[in-house]
């Protein structure tokens, strides 16, 4: 099993790109290979790295190449997030993707002159880093779909089309790397933006975002936010025509400011067990990989972020390792090399129902089963 966090740069957060501090980032790291990770998943700043539809900032892909060293030095694998785009509450959006002169608004998933400058985007990433030792693949970018809200309006074919066309690219730029798609939640609980059966079938693995509160289990209970990432991984595995698809749980992770919730006071549960609840969860899951989201706090002069952005690190703002990254840590030493459990047990799911009613039919039947998805019957 692998085992790696989501990296945000203990000083500056991703605008660390702009106010370069490789040292800074050298100690991140090195404390987050002390943890026992082997990965890390990294966020480039759409803007930064291509502030021209024409141009990609050399600047910006030296640094990347520092950082991909770096992480070689204290050895951890690297994935890199690309088009973000949709990050921590904040949408990146390039500004030549509206054209005042012309009064001309590019879609990102429609528009040819934006694809065109993604894939040039993505052609200059690869010409750079491909070949690098710690280079594991891109990940098209974080949450792709929430761009929807934010000017970037698309149908679920025009979606399943712009990531077809995009790991297509890929293969041919960068062969023989895991790329993904690294969605959240919202595709697999509701039907928006791409569609469930690309998101199990396109790309290298399956990815799963496992928020207990996006996803409504926080509020249903304690079953349902403990079984929320196994129930996820069969729910992905029901749409897979690969049998032996990986599944990637790409994030997950909890926040103090949810410790209040009732039945968390009721069974006087730490941030700590629930945590570790997770990661057992993960593996007994059977998943390829987890990645907890995020290796470092934010630091509290960063203005205008979502309040429970800054405490959701295992390492806090100077450096310490918080008693939440110790645990998580030890529960993946434990069972990093040991065989997840395996289930003979099967649920059945109509093609249609609402995937809340599926996860509770799955929650209660014991022993994580597999989901089998149906077509309804016909009325004639």
């Amino acid at each position: 099993m692998r085992f790696g966090a989501n990296y945000v740069p203990r000083v500056g957060w991703w605008h660390a790109w702009m106010d370069w501090r490789p040292e800074e980032i050298r100690r991140d790291l090195e404390a987050l290979a002390g943890l026992g990770m082997d990965h890390v998943r990294i966020h480039l700043l759409w803007p930064v790295f291509q502030p021209n539809e024409n141009r990609v900032s050399a600047r910006a892909l030296d640094h990347l190449a520092e950082l991909m060293d770096l992480a070689d030095q204290a050895g951890l694998d690297v994935w890199i997030t690309v088009l973000d785009g949709w990050l921590s509450g904040f949408a990146f959006v390039p500004a030549w993707m509206e054209k005042t002169a012309t009064r001309e608004k590019l879609n990102m998933f429609t528009s040819p002159e934006a694809i065109a400058a993604e894939e040039r985007l993505f052609r200059a990433l690869a010409d750079r880093i491909h070949g690098h030792p710690r280079f594991k693949g891109f990940d098209l970018g974080n949450e792709l779909g929430v761009m929807a809200h934010f000017g970037h309006p698309h149908s679920t074919a025009e979606a399943d089309s712009w990531s077809g066309r995009m790991f297509d690219l890929l293969a041919e730029i960068s062969p023989d790397r895991d790329h993904v798609n690294g969605v959240d939640h919202s595709h697999w609980f509701g039907d928006f933006s791409f569609s469930r059966s690309a998101l199990a079938q396109q790309g290298s693995m399956t990815v799963l975002h496992c928020w207990s509160l996006f996803t409504g289990a926080l509020e249903r209970g304690r079953r349902e936010t403990e079984c929320l990432i196994p129930f996820m991984s069969a729910w992905a595995r029901a749409h897979n025509t690969d049998p032996a698809r990986r599944i990637w749980v790409q994030e997950f992770g909890f926040s103090q400011q949810w410790m209040e919730t009732p039945w968390i006071v009721e069974a006087g549960l730490s941030l700590e067990e629930i945590m570790a609840v997770q990661v057992r969860a993960a593996h007994a899951s059977g998943a390829w990989g987890i990645t907890v989201w995020c290796s470092h706090d934010l630091e509290p002069d960063l203005l205008g972020f979502h309040p429970l952005e800054y405490d959701l690190g295992l390492i806090d703002t100077h450096g310490r390792v918080k008693p939440v990254g110790r645990r998580v840590a030890e529960e993946v030493a434990r069972l990093r090399d040991v065989p997840a459990p395996a289930s003979e047990a099967s649920v059945e799911a109509i093609a249609g129902e609402d995937t809340w009613t599926i996860a509770e039919r799955w929650m209660a039947t014991p022993q994580g089963p597999a989901i089998r998805l149906r077509e309804p019957k016909s009325n004639s």
